[in-house]
């Protein structure tokens, strides 16, 4: 009765170690979110799918650039192209958005040490950009050097910056030589506890992206299994009661594996039986989407751009999304891109051998292109509203000036000021001495 308990005992064991415990797994780690270090972000980068969910939205932001109102020559813009300054700041966008921090070092030639306030009036040129990321740079954050100033812009921000260059020695920069991006939002205290850095765009990511990795490989996995055999072997518990019996059959089921697809056939003893049996894959590519579906919400990406497919059997064209995730662009354009444009803007305007020769522009704005190009009837719907606009200014300016309130030379300065109204002074047809007492507008 011993020995046929301990056989059976032996049997259930070489059943488990033959058929169950072949590949273990352990994907616990999976589920517990962990602080992503500045090494981890750097090796999760190296991923593809990460990489276009740091980089796509910089992208966008960026890529048709900005107008500068007010540069009639475009002279400012063609020294932004010269110094490439937006290749510069899509890299400082890149690294924002992976370890929360970035900056732009302005090569300004004023004459002064970096650890020096930019002197304006000294500043000859802009020589250009130099990108450094969160592992570069170290606030200084001593009482001393705090802004203490509560109606400065900078107040309580450090006012010097050590940056230390992977291939060179370390330096103090002043903060009106760098343009700093600080990653997402963050309560001061964390931001502070981070070092002056934001979060990354991969924060709370991770968990999401390894599910819609294990869904893929377990795909794989199953579509490498889509054929299962059942193998029925005469005197198994007797086999693998033996000392040698788990290993015997582990030997025999690979020997049946490898000839099933070396030869396409399987030879079995008379009293044992063989069946192959395929698995449905049906429900296989829904379970998938729900996955990538999870790790759009917790990006921020619609699944048309994240995947640049619709996702499937749903007939919608994502519009919705789409305008939601152009409003995340613009809010980058208008929170991290305008400030450190209109700055570097403005000090190569004040150059003194930049394109204005050191004089600022009287009235200039910096205004970001669309984003996406118009379809034809979109622009014929803006050409027919502008149009409407323009009808409706010249209507009311005829109207003021057939009561009075206007005179002729009146009316045409303001249109001719307004630049988009091409009205002669034949048009206007009135005697300017009609008017003539009438010096300024009501």
């Amino acid at each position: 009765m011993v020995k046929r308990k301990d056989n059976s005992i032996r049997a259930d064991s070489g059943f488990k170690d033959a058929f169950i415990a072949r590949k273990a797994r352990n994907y616990e780690g999976l589920l517990n979110e962990r602080k992503l270090t500045d090494q981890t972000l750097a090796t999760m980068y190296r991923n593809a799918l990460v990489r276009r969910i740091v980089t796509l939205v910089a992208d966008d932001a960026m890529k048709n650039f900005i107008e500068i109102e007010g540069d009639t020559d475009d002279c400012i813009l063609q020294e932004l192209e010269t110094l490439f300054v937006q290749e510069k700041l899509t890299e400082a966008l890149y690294w924002d958005r992976l370890f929360g921090m970035s900056c732009a070092l302005i090569l300004a030639d004023d004459g002064q040490e970096l650890s020096e306030p930019i002197n304006i009036n000294r500043l000859r040129r802009i020589n250009g950009l130099e990108v450094f990321d969160k592992r570069d740079i170290y606030p200084d954050t001593t009482s001393v050097y705090l802004d203490t100033d509560i109606r400065d812009a900078n107040f309580g921000k450090p006012e010097f910056y050590m940056i230390s260059p992977p291939n060179g020695n370390q330096f103090k920069v002043h903060r009106s030589r760098l343009l700093i991006f600080d990653g997402e939002m963050l309560p001061k205290i964390e931001r502070i506890a981070n070092n002056g850095a934001g979060l990354s765009c991969m924060d709370g990511v991770p968990v999401a992206l390894n599910r819609v990795k294990t869904a893929m490989n377990k795909t794989i996995d199953i579509m490498d299994k889509v054929s299962t055999s059942l193998l029925k072997l005469e005197g198994l518990s007797n086999l693998l009661a033996r000392e040698d019996g788990t290993q015997a059959v582990i030997r025999r089921l690979e020997l049946i594996d490898y000839s099933r697809r070396i030869n396409g056939s399987v030879a079995v003893d008379k009293e044992d039986e063989y069946g192959i049996f395929n698995i449905p894959l049906t429900g296989l590519t829904d379970i998938i989407q729900e996955f990538e579906q999870a790790l759009c919400a917790v990006t921020g990406y619609p699944f048309t751009v994240l995947f640049g497919r619709s996702p499937a059997g749903m007939n919608s064209t994502g519009k919705s999304d789409l305008q939601i995730y152009y409003d995340t662009v613009r809010r980058i354009q208008r929170r991290k891109i305008r400030p450190a444009l209109e700055y570097l803007v403005r000090l190569i305007q004040l150059a003194k051998e930049g394109p204005t020769n050191g004089k600022e522009l009287e009235k200039w704005s910096i205004k970001f292109k669309a984003i996406e190009p118009l379809n034809d009837l979109e622009q014929a719907n803006v050409d027919k509203t502008q149009a409407e606009v323009r009808a409706a200014v010249v209507k009311l300016v005829f109207d003021l000036v057939d009561n009075q309130l206007l005179d002729a030379t009146q009316a045409r300065q303001y249109l001719k000021e307004r630049g988009d109204i091409p009205v002669t002074e034949s048009e206007l047809d009135l005697d300017d001495e009609e008017t003539e007492e009438i010096d300024t507008l009501p």
